[in-house]
């Protein structure tokens, strides 16, 4: 996994948005070439919502069960 820098605060509205279940569809992060905002998508948000959204359905599973 790579370090990536300098997306703190987009990284924190894109979770805030997923946790409180706001999260849009499409969001868009542009700038220049090379800064490094796929990496931060593959390594930053996208494991974190695929962790989350099987804790949900876990959760989900087990109450629906019992």
């Amino acid at each position: 996994m790579k370090i990536v820098y300098g997306f703190n605060e987009i990284k924190k509205n894109i979770i805030d948005s997923f946790i409180n279940g706001k999260l849009h569809h499409c969001n868009l992060i542009n700038g220049i070439k090379g800064t490094g905002k796929a990496s931060f998508i593959y390594n930053e948000i996208i494991p974190f919502i695929l962790s989350e959204t099987n804790s949900i359905n876990k959760e989900t599973i087990v109450n629906s069960v019992v």
